[in-house]
C-alpha cells in the first residue's frame, strides 16, 4: 500500500522533480561561474600569497626607462617591496644589505617601490646594493596583494611562483624565520627615533 502510494506520487510529480533537478543544476553552474569571476577580479588581501604566479611587473628605473621585472633565469629572486618614506624600510636597511651581501650568489635581489613619491631622492641616497625600481601599474599591485604596507620580502622562484613572503620588518620570530630560511645572521632592525615612527 505504502509503496503503491509512493509510485503514484512519483508518477504524478515526475515533471516537478525533473524541473527541480534542472533548477538545482542551473543554480550550481551560476554559483560556480560567479565564484570564477570573483577569483579573477577580486584584489588579493594584503600580502602576496605563496604559490601565487606573478607575471612580469611593469616598472621604471632611476633613469626613467620603462621595462619589466621578469622572473626568468635560473636564480630565484628576492623581491624587496618598499616605499621611500617607510620608516620600517629605513630601519630594515642593514638587514637587506647583510642578506644581499651573503646571498647574492644564490639569489637575484630586486627592490620594488610601490609608491612614486620621493623615489628620485631615494634613488640618490639608497645604500642598498641591488637595483630598485618603481612599479607603474597600480592595478597589478592591487590584484596580486601588494599594498602600501611595507616592507615585504618575497622569494619568487624562476617562472614566477611565490615561495615565501615575510610581511613587515624582521622582528622577533620573523627575523628568526628569515635567518633560518637563508642561513644568515641578520643585524636586526634599528630602533626608531621619535621623529621616525611610521
Amino acid at each position: 500500500m505504502f509503496s503503491t502510494n509512493i509510485k503514484k506520487f512519483a508518477g504524478a510529480n515526475a515533471g516537478v522533480g525533473l524541473l527541480l533537478l534542472v533548477l538545482c543544476i542551473s543554480l550550481s553552474i551560476n554559483v560556480f561561474l560567479a565564484w570564477q569571476l570573483r577569483q579573477s577580479t577580486t584584489p588579493a588581501p594584503w600580502g602576496v600569497h605563496p604559490r601565487t604566479l606573478l607575471p612580469p611587473i611593469a616598472m621604471v628605473d632611476r633613469n626613467g626607462a620603462q621595462g619589466w621585472i621578469e622572473f626568468t633565469g635560473s636564480q630565484p629572486i628576492v623581491l624587496y617591496v618598499m616605499s621611500p618614506h617607510c620608516g620600517w624600510c629605513k630601519r630594515n636597511t642593514a638587514n637587506m644589505i647583510a642578506l644581499a651581501s651573503a646571498k647574492s650568489f644564490q639569489y637575484r635581489f630586486v627592490g620594488l617601490s610601490i609608491i612614486s613619491d620621493g623615489m628620485k631622492d631615494y634613488w640618490n641616497a639608497s645604500p642598498l646594493p641591488f637595483p630598485i625600481y618603481e612599479a607603474t601599474s597600480t592595478d597589478y599591485l592591487r590584484r596580486f596583494g601588494f599594498s602600501e604596507g611595507t616592507p615585504q620580502t618575497i622569494i619568487v622562484r624562476p617562472g614566477g611562483y611565490v615561495e615565501r613572503n615575510w610581511l613587515g620588518a624582521p622582528l622577533g620570530d620573523r627575523q628568526r624565520e628569515l635567518e633560518k630560511f637563508f642561513g644568515v645572521r641578520l643585524p636586526g632592525v634599528l630602533e626608531a627615533s621619535l621623529g621616525d615612527r611610521k
